[in-house]
């Protein structure tokens, strides 16, 4: 029975995936990246380093910046996100928060 609550866990992850997609993808998020929990969770938390593409948040344009970081503000408390908050609040460029 232990298989139920990781099938309703990934029905639950592709739901949030079907909602934030298009915010995500505007802000330059590569879907490969967010598609899976994981990976998006470790992006979060290591600063914006997506290791298996090589992407990084300092690819991101600062329009592409400041949408992600609104994002984050909007649907992520700080301790969940330090480090990719952290990389886009060192960026030199201005963004839009």
């Amino acid at each position: 029975m232990g298989y139920r609550p990781d099938r309703q866990r990934r029905r639950d992850w592709k739901r949030w995936v079907a909602k934030h997609r298009e915010a995500l993808l505007l802000a330059g998020v590569p879907e490969e990246v967010f598609s899976d929990e994981q990976r998006w969770r470790r992006l979060l938390e290591d600063g914006g380093d997506d290791h298996r593409s090589g992407w990084n948040a300092d690819m991101l344009c600062d329009a592409e910046a400041g949408r992600l970081y609104r994002f984050l503000r909007e649907h992520y408390r700080n301790a969940d996100c330090h480090g990719l908050r952290w990389r886009l609040d060192a960026r030199p460029g201005p963004i839009d928060r």
